[in-house]
């Protein structure tokens, strides 16, 4: 009993360390027109969100971009942003709340 309750406490120590530090998640696709990778970084400690994401259109190998941050204040947030498109258009955002 005593090696079972020392345990539980050990790993909900350990979780809880874990999820101090940033995470950080990256996938990728393949499809039949297209492929890509998105990572996104979360802090919430720092109270910050950043995401990146590629994609690349096969057929000739035209780009499209996304960018991402967000960060935590006391009452609200911040965040920006941008995105270019396989045209090369690039659209922008800042919003604060």
């Amino acid at each position: 009993m005593k090696k079972l309750i020392a345990f539980t406490l050990t790993a909900a120590f350990l979780t809880g360390i874990a999820q101090a530090e940033p995470q950080t998640r990256t996938s990728t696709f393949d499809g039949p027109k297209a492929s890509g990778t998105k990572t996104t970084v979360r802090d919430k400690d720092a109270g910050t969100f950043s995401s990146d994401k590629i994609v690349t259109r096969k057929s000739d190998g035209a780009t499209a971009t996304t960018e991402r941050d967000r960060q935590r204040t006391d009452t609200s947030f911040t965040g920006s942003g941008s995105r270019t498109g396989f045209n090369g258009k690039t659209a922008t955002y800042d919003v604060e709340r």
